[in-house]
């Protein structure tokens, strides 16, 4: 979503690149495939670089069946006092016929994988984070940071530590210090990445909300 005047052509162009995962484009990226696209998706290469690809409702059955249903009718506690792993982004996921969007990470340490179902633009927000780590100054962990900034501290961290079950969302924080004070703020899924991409420091996520995806022990 883009508010206000043209913002600069970088921007745009991934602005563009997002919307084409909330509305389906034709073409699918299976070489010799013609039908028309069903997922979209940002994803991060070994490189850490990131690349847009597409795939019909086909190509991507097996995606959708081995990290969504995965998860699916999954009760988490609303606090989980267990030890956190460090994440790394894997890829933010369109699926146009379920209407649905995921933002997915993985473990730097074992083979499990994170999974949260975001809105529209909570997806663009954490895709423009992963393939330029900055965008709108307008964004909400764009203005976080300029606020943690201005008041003289320093992004530590940010955590995915805890599920509230009556509102069905994860509860997160960002830990900011400023001099010897540590300071946690709570914030949206979305904004925890996208602040951890952008301010380059370490997502931590709960082991309760990692799960290992079907065949892998």
């Amino acid at each position: 979503m883009i508010i206000g005047g043209r913002p600069p052509r970088p921007f745009h162009r991934t602005a563009r690149e997002c919307r084409v995962m909330i509305a389906p484009d034709r073409g699918c990226y299976q070489p010799g495939c013609t039908n028309s696209t069903n997922m979209s998706a940002v994803i991060r290469e070994a490189d850490g670089s990131t690349t847009y690809t597409r795939y019909c409702a086909a190509h991507s059955a097996a995606i959708y069946d081995a990290y969504v249903k995965a998860t699916q009718g999954t009760l988490f506690p609303p606090s989980a006092d267990v030890p956190m792993e460090e994440c790394e982004f894997q890829c933010v996921a369109s699926f146009h016929e379920q209407d649905r969007r995921f933002l997915l990470l993985s473990s730097m340490r074992s083979k499990r994988f994170f999974l949260a179902s975001l809105t529209g633009h909570q997806a663009e927000n954490a895709t423009l984070a992963a393939q330029y780590g900055s965008g709108d100054a307008r964004l909400t962990h764009q203005m976080l940071l300029q606020l943690v900034e201005k008041l003289g501290a320093t992004c530590r961290e940010a955590a995915i530590y805890g599920f509230e079950l009556h509102r069905g969302r994860y509860k997160c924080r960002l830990v900011v210090t400023r001099g010897e004070e540590p300071i946690e703020v709570e914030c949206e899924v979305s904004d925890a990445v996208a602040t951890a991409l952008t301010a380059k420091v370490p997502l931590r996520v709960s082991e309760a909300f990692l799960f290992k995806p079907p065949g892998v022990r």
